[in-house]
């Protein structure tokens, strides 16, 4: 028997004696008092069996002959009992037992079969021998116990770390500025990124469980490849695609793609990371434009130069001809002649500004004369069906610049105005003194804060189609017929206007004309105020809601953080059908629409006529490059709505105080 004490995780082995003699059971428990054994008394079978019910025990030792309830009866209901059907029973008799005593016994569980008067040692190792298997049993129990206990926690701790990389993934998920799309077998979507729907215009509970839905018809073989491919196991890196935007738009994008697995290394899906490079592509479009911009303009100078000296002797030759050719036809064709190599020689000058930036002598210009001595050349040498308008501030800042060169711009401009009206129609043209803000400069890149003069040419022809409005500036483009234009106008007009550090934009819409704008930089008097004396005059909003609709996102962007600077609130729309869906949301917030008129999906103005029809008190403020002129035009009611119309780009001044305007001074009663 060991003598060490018991594990307090171990509990002390109970042995049950039942007899019906007092002197029996007391016999027992001396017999065993120096075994590591708690002894329980029982004088009946009914006593016996309350124990059982209230407690467990290690070893059950029973006499046989006992009134009432015998031994044999007893064990029979102990077996019974669930829990009592494993505990060792080792039965003593007085009786010579018979066979069938003892094979009943064993019958019923019994572990052992003693007769009395019984030897104390056998009796105690054969006791022992089940108290150390029941603290074996023990034992092994609370190893078992401990482990379940630990592995449990082990999970527990496992299940909090997973918890916690999931939670940081789920975050670096939801924070990344790329799509991240996964899909099962089938390729239905399980998982998509707040990115996903910025990029590609649906939300999560559009997109769980179906297919991807930014696949255009014309691109599903390819998709259906690619998901193929995928499935298989095939990695992607930078894979270049083109997909379709909810609203139509096409996108450049670079994918990578990486194929999931589960366990036991079976396919379950893909998953892909989608970078939206549409506006990287287009820059990479304008850089490889202006790198063959550059070599075009080196192409000409050299070309320029070659072409002066063939036609410096043609010119000089000419003149020897006249001298002695004095006949009249003679001298009529070498009239002709000359005009040819003197337009030959304008044509190289042309070049050669575009492809150098020829500077020539910079000095303080009248600009409000210049644009008057314009307007009289266009008078007498336009058409008579083309109008010419002249709206020129009184104050209008001075230049520093080539009088000719500008001139040159101004001329170019309107003969193409010209061209645009064959029909006849009005030509304006303005000059506005303007103090550039960060507002203005955000929304038209290319110039810097401080003061600008702003000319602008706007003519009522058929405007320039949106496919070609980005190539019109590039030397030797042209929609002209053979022989009727050189392509060098514009591009000319372009580098004229850099070289001066100034900026032109060009605004066009379908049958409603065309318009450029060009900024250049002024020198203003002393008295100018400039943009940050006037911030603090600026008016405020009380938290009225607006909504911007405008597809360009850096407008819409400028203008909601001005607005929001400014006390007011602000919603956004990318077009006019999702400025109807966003106005119907908040029609009682919404106070004032500022919209663009030349939109995608819907324009500008269709917009306006849904939300009139929505609330008929709508107010409006429009805003298009294509205006009356540079100034904010005064409200006009309309047959249903105020509408406002503001010319853009636009200051923050011009904006707020349009805004400010319309909201509380244009109600009606």
């Amino acid at each position: 028997m060991r003598s060490t004490p018991q594990s307090d995780a171990i509990p002390k082995a109970r042995l049950l004696a039942v007899d019906d003699q007092e002197a029996n059971l007391f016999a027992l428990q001396e017999i065993l008092a120096d075994l590591n054994v708690d002894v329980i008394g029982a004088s009946s079978g009914q006593e016996a069996l309350k124990h059982i019910l209230n407690s467990e025990f290690a070893l059950i030792v029973m006499d046989i002959n006992m009134p009432e309830m015998d031994g044999f009866e007893t064990a029979t209901l102990i077996r019974k009992r669930q829990k009592a059907r494993h505990i060792p029973i080792i039965f003593l008799t007085a009786d010579a037992s018979t066979d069938a005593h003892v094979f009943k016994a064993y019958s019923l569980g019994a572990v052992d079969f003693l007769y009395k008067p019984i030897v104390p040692e056998i009796l105690r190792s054969k006791i022992r021998t089940f108290v150390d298997l029941y603290e074996k049993s023990e034992e092994i129990k609370s190893q078992k116990e401990r482990l379940r206990l630990e592995l449990e926690n082990q999970v527990r701790n496992r299940m909090a770390e997973l918890q916690v990389i999931n939670q940081t993934l789920n975050s670096i998920i939801g924070a990344s500025p790329h799509a991240i799309v996964a899909v099962d077998r089938e390729r239905n979507v399980f998982l998509w990124n707040p990115a996903a729907t910025r990029i590609f215009g649906w939300s999560a509970d559009e997109v769980m469980g179906r297919k991807v839905p930014f696949v255009s018809d014309d691109k599903r073989q390819e998709s259906d490849l690619f998901n193929q491919r995928a499935l298989q196991g095939e990695s992607f890196t930078n894979h270049e695609l083109r997909r379709m935007r909810r609203d139509g738009a096409v996108l450049d994008l670079l994918v990578s793609a990486a194929t999931m697995y589960d366990d036991k290394g079976a396919v379950t899906g893909f998953v892909t990371v989608v970078t939206d490079i549409t506006e990287q592509k287009k820059l990479e479009m304008q850089l490889l434009r202006a790198q063959r911009l550059e070599s075009l303009g080196t192409l000409a100078s050299g070309i320029a130069h070659d072409l002066n000296n063939v036609l410096a002797p043609i010119s000089m030759a000419l003149q020897l001809f006249r001298l002695k050719l004095s006949d009249h036809g003679s001298q009529k064709t070498l009239d002709a002649l000359e005009t040819c190599v003197d337009r030959g020689a304008a044509l190289i000058r042309q070049v050669l500004t575009f492809a150098r930036g020829v500077q020539g002598e910079r000095v303080h210009v009248q600009t409000r004369h210049l644009l008057q001595e314009t307007e009289k050349v266009l008078v007498q040498t336009l058409p008579k069906s083309i109008t010419v308008v002249l709206d020129v501030s009184r104050d209008l800042w001075m230049l520093s610049a080539d009088t000719t060169q500008i001139h040159q711009v101004l001329m170019n401009l309107c003969i193409n105005a010209r061209d645009a009206m064959p029909d006849g129609g009005k030509l304006t043209i303005t000059g506005q003194n303007v103090l550039l803000d960060e507002t203005y400069v955000q929304m038209n890149p290319g110039l810097s804060v401080g003061p600008y003069v702003v000319i602008e040419v706007r003519d009522t022809g058929h405007g320039i189609p949106a496919e070609i409005r980005n190539k019109i500036f590039e030397p030797f483009f042209t929609t002209k017929d053979p022989g009727k234009g050189t392509g060098l106008g514009l591009s000319t007009v372009s580098a004229i206007v850099r070289n001066h550090g100034g900026h032109i934009n060009l605004y066009s819409e379908a049958g409603r004309g065309t318009s450029f704008k060009i900024y250049l930089p002024a020198s203003p008097s002393e008295s100018s105020r400039l943009p940050s004396d006037r911030d603090a005059m600026l008016p405020l909003g009380r938290g009225e809601l607006i909504l911007v609709a405008d597809d360009e996102a850096a407008v819409r962007q400028i203008t909601r953080l001005t607005l929001e600077a400014h006390g007011y609130r602000v919603l956004e729309a990318q077009d006019g059908a999702d400025g109807v869906a966003v106005y119907a949301q908040h029609r009682d917030e919404i106070q004032l629409v500022i919209s663009d008129m030349d939109m995608p999906v819907m324009n500008g103005q269709a917009m306006i006529r849904s939300l009139e029809r929505i609330n008929p008190r709508l107010k409006v403020i429009k805003t298009s490059g294509l205006t009356a002129n540079n100034k904010s035009a005064d409200a006009k009611v309309t047959a249903l709505a105020l509408e406002v119309t503001l010319p853009k780009p636009y200051t923050a001044e011009q904006l707020l105080r349009t805004v400010h305007n319309v909201l509380h001074g244009g109600d009606r009663g």
